[in-house]
């Protein structure tokens, strides 16, 4: 297959932005690459309630090695996404650059 397409499975994807017409199918491929993976992240960040917050907290080293960047956090009955976090191991504190999370997935 040539240009923009693949075909995995039985399912046609594109690596297309928007909804294009696909050149190996010639309809219209809604499967792509923003919408597969991208648009619940990015409308979340440009959601007019997203919020940034900055928290410190004292975590154990048992948390703190299994804390990733996609971990999303519940404080106060509130979801955040971790957008930056720096640790210091000796004293178990984290300073955590956290995103208000509005995404239903």
């Amino acid at each position: 297959m040539f240009g923009q397409d693949t075909l995995i499975g039985t399912e046609n994807f594109t690596i297309n932005w928007g909804v294009e017409q696909s050149s190996f199918t010639n309809q219209l491929e809604g499967r792509t690459l923003f919408n597969q993976y991208y648009e619940n992240y990015i409308s979340n960040l440009f959601n007019f309630r997203a919020r940034k917050l900055k928290l410190k907290a004292i975590m154990p080293i048992s948390l703190i090695t299994n804390l990733k960047l996609n971990d999303r956090l519940i404080i106060r009955d509130k979801r955040y996404l971790i957008n930056s976090f720096t640790t210091d191991l000796t004293t178990g504190v984290v300073d955590l650059d956290l995103l208000t999370d509005f995404r239903t997935i």
